[in-house]
């Protein structure tokens, strides 16, 4: 949830770039409104809702990073970039040493 916390107002406009119907973010925004969710929360529901209906074979980390550049948050796109690498960067390592 540290991603969706370190969004702004502009998780609607990251939601749009990622494909998530104005419908559902619209939904989102209405269990904000009458007090059902939290911000922060609508915010998770838009990347989980994202998530789950993106295509096995996308490249979920290009993905989120050009719909959070698009959204002018080069910040968070490196962010995701770099989390993504160092996950990487374990992994091999853990390879490496289980061989």
């Amino acid at each position: 949830m540290a991603l969706a916390a370190s969004l702004g107002d502009e998780w609607k406009q990251v939601g749009h770039y990622l494909g998530v119907q104005r419908a559902r973010i619209q939904a989102i925004m209405r269990n904000v409104t009458v007090g059902e969710r939290s911000e922060q929360e609508a915010k998770y529901d838009m990347l989980v809702t994202w998530l789950k209906g993106a295509a096995k074979a996308l490249d979920k980390v290009s993905a989120l990073s050009m719909a959070l550049k698009y959204s002018d948050r080069h910040d968070l796109a490196e962010a995701v970039k770099e989390r993504t690498r160092d996950f990487s960067d374990m992994r091999q390592q853990h390879l490496t040493i289980a061989n």
